[in-house]
C-alpha cells in the first residue's frame, strides 16, 4: 500500500510543484481510499458463526447496491470476507482475487477504532482499500468495498 499511495502523493506534489503538508497528506488518503465513489455500497450486514465437523463457517446475510440495484443475499465462507466476496462475485460481472489484508486498533483503548486494509486484484489493476470501524470484521468489509469501489470505478 505505500508504494501505491506514495504514487499518489508524488503525482499530487508534482501536479502542485510544490512540497505538501500533513493536513494535505491526510486529505488525499482521505479522498483516496475512504470517500470513494460507491458503484458498490454496503447497506446493511449480519454475520453468524457455526462450527461443523471441526471447522468454522461464517454465515451472512449482506444488503448491497450495485450501481444503484439493491440485493439481499445470503452466503457462507471461512469467514465474513470470504463469505462477502463469494456474494459480490455472484453479482458483479468482474472477477477479484483478496491478495491480502490487515487491520490494527488507532488507539489504545477499548473503544478505539480499527482501520483496516485490503489489496484486491483484476486482470486489469491491483488496487488498496481501507476501512475503519469500532469493529474489527466491519472495517474489514469496508476496505473490500472500498477496494472494490476503486478497481471498479466508472
Amino acid at each position: 500500500m505505500q508504494i501505491e499511495f506514495g504514487k499518489i502523493m508524488q503525482a499530487y506534489s508534482d501536479k502542485l510543484d510544490r512540497e505538501i503538508n500533513k493536513k494535505e497528506v491526510l486529505d488525499v488518503f482521505t479522498n483516496t481510499y475512504i470517500n470513494v465513489k460507491d458503484n458498490i455500497s454496503l447497506i446493511s450486514i449480519e454475520e453468524k458463526t457455526k462450527e461443523s465437523s471441526n471447522k468454522t463457517i461464517c454465515e451472512v446475510d449482506l444488503k448491497f447496491s450495485i450501481n444503484k440495484i439493491i440485493y439481499e443475499e445470503n452466503g457462507q465462507g471461512n469467514g465474513p470476507i470470504d463469505a462477502v466476496k463469494k456474494i459480490i462475485q455472484s453479482k458483479h460481472n468482474k472477477k477479484f482475487t483478496i491478495i491480502d489484508y490487515s487491520s490494527h486498533a488507532i488507539e489504545e483503548t477499548s473503544e478505539a477504532q480499527a482501520v483496516s486494509y485490503i489489496n484486491v486484484q483484476s486482470d486489469e489493476d491491483d488496487v488498496f482499500g481501507v476501512g475503519i470501524d469500532t469493529n474489527t470484521s466491519m472495517a474489514n468489509i469496508k476496505a473490500l468495498f472500498s477496494a472494490l469501489n476503486r478497481l471498479f470505478k466508472d
